[in-house]
């Protein structure tokens, strides 16, 4: 059964990707930007799935794990290392705000205005809030591409979706936090220690896995491997 699922869950994966490289293909023959071809495929794919009832959502399972533990860190990883580190670190002060304040702000604005026009829970509002501060500017930077925006512009967005990925999940996991304490399931010391827990432990470890790498990646140039 384990192989089984395994087997469903790598088909699923290629599928995506084949997909994925088609939508590509008729992104840059129509000349349009590929996250939104993606975006336009996905939602199309979709209607054709419910409206045929082909039962193929079934085997495209992934677990919140593999998205935080796979898909995230590789998009990171890939962003980082495509980046201008010189101008990123002109514009790091910016990007840091924006990633910080700015994504507090962003969360903020959309948990009130769910809480009053849906009367969703205010702390189901936040979480939502704090879900989708976390943007990804893929078309914007296409676009900032292609009409020839400012380098330092283009960098402050790329930077700043660097950065707030690591902020809108520690602020996401501690409004759970405070989800939970409302179902008397944590306390209120643990929800704040696990919150300082985690803003000192991912700066280390990103240092630390950040060199490593930094070590690996040179020294394959050096020889010659571009990766």
């Amino acid at each position: 059964m384990e192989h089984q699922s395994f087997l469903y869950g790598a088909l699923a994966v290629f599928s995506l990707l084949t997909l994925a490289s088609l939508i590509h293909t008729i992104a840059r023959w129509i000349k349009i930007p590929f996250a939104v071809a993606l975006l336009l495929g996905g939602i199309f794919l979709s209607m054709i799935e419910n409206q045929l009832d082909l039962g193929v959502s079934q085997y495209f399972h992934f677990s919140p794990e593999m998205v935080f533990y796979v898909f995230l860190p590789t998009l990171i990883f890939e962003s980082a290392y495509h980046i201008d580190f010189r101008y990123f670190r002109r514009i790091l002060r910016e990007a840091t705000v924006l990633a910080t304040f700015g994504l507090i702000i962003s969360t903020v604005i959309i948990g009130y205005g769910l809480h009053y026009l849906l009367n969703l829970p205010l702390i189901v509002s936040f979480l939502f809030g704090a879900l989708i501060s976390a943007t990804d500017p893929v078309a914007v930077l296409a676009i900032f591409k292609e009409v020839r925006a400012p380098k330092k512009l283009e960098t402050v967005v790329d930077g700043e979706s660097l950065l707030n990925d690591a902020t809108a999940l520690v602020l996401f996991k501690f409004l759970l936090g405070f989800a939970l304490l409302n179902q008397a399931q944590v306390s209120t010391a643990q929800s704040i220690f696990e919150f300082f827990v985690s803003l000192a432990q991912g700066p280390g470890e990103g240092l630390i896995f950040g060199l490593i790498l930094y070590y690996v990646i040179s020294k394959s140039e050096t020889k010659g491997i571009q990766l």
